[in-house]
């Protein structure tokens, strides 16, 4: 009886599950979920940005700092090298010319590097807040048809659920609770039949004791795919 019972709940059930699998599957629905997976990543997506501007802007003015630094040290030299100055001090000076000029080429490649660099990020950025807007739109939009979808079928989906309260009333409630478990995993169908000793949902064969459990229980789990299974 509560085989039958519980079959006979997961036959109306099914025609529940139809109408929920036909609103996931809606373009609608899709594009709302679409867009509301893309939001929620919106703020650490922006901190990343910001984090790396800052990181980058940060970098540049130190290079700047340097630059300028280096800069002056070659006009002091510069004008040491013009002053009166013994031929070895001409010959250190000259050495250390040649190395702040290598230093300098090494900057200004580093800081058109880094120019290079935050201008990529702006341009991504500013793509990124245009992504932003478009799905903000594309969310409230198909939130709106959606919710449309939602109370055109609701009439129906109240009349089953109606009906699958009564139905439960003759099916025990531990039974119940394994059931609505199973059905969170959106995987239909939770209740499968033992054809010659094999579950007819995984093709696996029952041993003596899970046979002798099943003719004694009338409905236990699957020990492979986990559905409830009967004979």
């Amino acid at each position: 009886m509560v085989v039958e019972q519980l079959l006979k709940y997961q036959e109306v059930d099914e025609k529940l599950k139809a109408i929920e699998d036909g609103l996931k599957g809606s373009e609608e629905f899709k594009k709302y979920a679409q867009a509301t997976k893309f939001l929620k990543t919106v703020d650490d997506s922006r901190a990343l940005y910001e984090d790396r501007s800052a990181a980058l802007i940060s970098n540049f003015n130190e290079k700047q700092s340097e630059l300028s630094k280096l800069i002056d040290e070659m006009n002091d030299l510069s004008e040491t090298l013009g002053e009166d100055a013994e031929e070895k001090e001409i010959s250190f000076l000259t050495k250390r010319a040649s190395e702040l000029q290598k230093k300098l080429q090494s900057l200004e490649a580093q800081i058109q590097k880094l120019e290079s660099e935050i201008k990529e990020v702006l341009t991504q950025y500013s793509t990124f807040v245009k992504k932003t807007k478009v799905y903000m739109e594309q969310r409230k939009e198909n939130k709106e048809k959606y919710e449309k979808l939602l109370a055109e079928k609701e009439a129906e989906r109240k009349s089953i659920t109606d009906e699958l309260k009564g139905l439960e009333k003759d099916i025990p409630e531990e039974l119940m609770k394994i059931y609505k478990d199973k059905r969170k995993d959106g995987k239909f169908k939770i209740v499968c039949k033992v054809e010659n000793g094999y579950c007819t949902s995984c093709n696996t064969e029952l041993v003596i004791a899970e046979k002798e459990k099943l003719k004694k229980e009338k409905i236990i789990e699957c020990p492979n795919c986990h559905k409830l299974i009967y004979v």
